[in-house]
């Protein structure tokens, strides 16, 4: 289903590890470039500014191309545009698979212009072609990002199919009436949650590897869901602004406690678990939610001036920051202030013997030739090959 070259994804995947190995000084320099050229890649992926250049390129040449095949039909465009529209998507598309199976480009900047042009222009088609509701608009939104984030393993495109999947439900839950209506918000926790243990569950497989920075993004979208649509701020606005009367008593909504006991315990059992867990993910959306909790609260009491709240808040992060930073200078039940490259090093993992015996020690990476024998000494020591 991946449009890319597996095995470059996992030999790319591999130089990743090498290269934290190497930042850390678990292996040498000698090892390192001995290893990247086994793993080989042939994948034309330029630098963040380059890929931004790249990026801003075809997107001028997109809007450009669109422009002049419009002028074709000049004399019928408001009939025809819709149509043209979605054959440009499709145009595009064609494009986006050439650049990605012949040209090898992965994460390009052209290859991401190219499905964002294509996955507007086709949505944007469809709706000049029809009178489309919202709740269909939001399916057809969940199934081109769905296929765009499976074929590409693009990372916005899996954040735009899980919320368009709330959306869908949401969408056609709450026309059924007022009880729906009030319910709504219990629908999506619940969605959330199965769709986030889902995701945990499915992220283990080996299967889906070239899906786990993916799997990450919905991760975090879903946490940052789950806290919205329980935020007593998100349900009340939503409920007056889309239901009027019918859920606004006196400016209050159904089950207000409720959500102002989420509103406050939700980002406080991110952290929670995510140190239970050592999970990064819920420590980090749980620390950024926090600021969500004093948003809310300043929204509806004022306790204090906004600019003597801020001042506090800030002198009491930078308080608490130092004071880990200086607690976990040594690691402490596996944390610690020490800078690390990412995350991709695990606690057992040894990577010094992943890369002999996959480099040098007679084993194969997938499609290269293996090295011959030889022997050297562990911890970066020189040796012979």
């Amino acid at each position: 289903m991946i449009a890319y070259n597996k095995i470059w994804l996992d030999n790319l995947a591999a130089r990743d590890e090498v290269e934290d190995a190497f930042y850390v000084n678990a292996i040498s320099k000698e090892e390192t470039q001995q290893a990247e050229s086994v793993f080989t890649v042939g994948f034309y992926s330029p630098n963040y500014f380059i890929r931004a250049g790249l990026f801003i390129l075809a997107i001028i040449i997109g809007c450009f191309s669109l422009g002049l095949l419009s002028l074709l039909f000049l004399s019928a465009i408001e009939q025809s545009f819709g149509g043209l529209l979605v054959f440009f998507g499709l145009v595009s598309y064609a494009a986006l698979e050439f650049f990605v199976q012949t040209k090898h480009h992965y994460r390009s900047g052209v290859d991401d212009a190219l499905l964002l042009i294509t996955g507007i222009s086709i949505f944007s088609g469809i709706n000049l072609m029809a009178d489309i509701s919202t709740a269909t608009n939001a399916l057809i939104i969940f199934i081109l990002a769905t296929y765009f984030f499976l074929r590409f393993a693009d990372m916005l495109m899996s954040a735009v199919a899980g919320v368009a999947l709330l959306a869908v439900f949401f969408l056609n839950y709450i026309p059924l009436g007022s009880i729906a209506e009030t319910t709504a918000p219990f629908l999506l926790m619940l969605v959330t949650v199965i769709i986030y243990f889902l995701i945990k569950r499915i992220r283990q497989r080996a299967t889906v590897r070239h899906y786990w920075q993916c799997c990450s993004i919905l991760e975090i979208v879903m946490l940052i869901c789950l806290y919205a649509v329980s935020n007593y701020y998100v349900v009340r606005e939503t409920a007056n602004s889309m239901f009027g009367a019918a859920l606004n008593n006196a400016g209050n909504i159904p089950f207000g406690w409720l959500f102002w006991i989420f509103t406050i315990c939700t980002p406080l059992i991110y952290i929670i678990w995510g140190i239970q867990k050592k999970d990064s993910i819920l420590i980090r959306v749980g620390l950024l939610l926090i600021a969500a909790i004093v948003f809310t609260i300043r929204y509806y009491y004022t306790v204090m001036p906004v600019e003597l709240v801020m001042l506090l808040g800030g002198i009491i992060l930078i308080v608490i920051s130092y004071a880990l930073t200086k607690y976990l200078a040594q690691p402490k039940n596996g944390f610690t202030s020490a800078e690390v490259n990412n995350g991709r090093l695990k606690d057992k993992m040894n990577i010094e013997g992943l890369i002999i015996a996959e480099s040098f020690g007679g084993g194969e990476a997938a499609g290269n030739p293996k090295f011959g024998g030889g022997s050297f000494g562990g911890g970066g020591a020189s040796g012979d090959f």
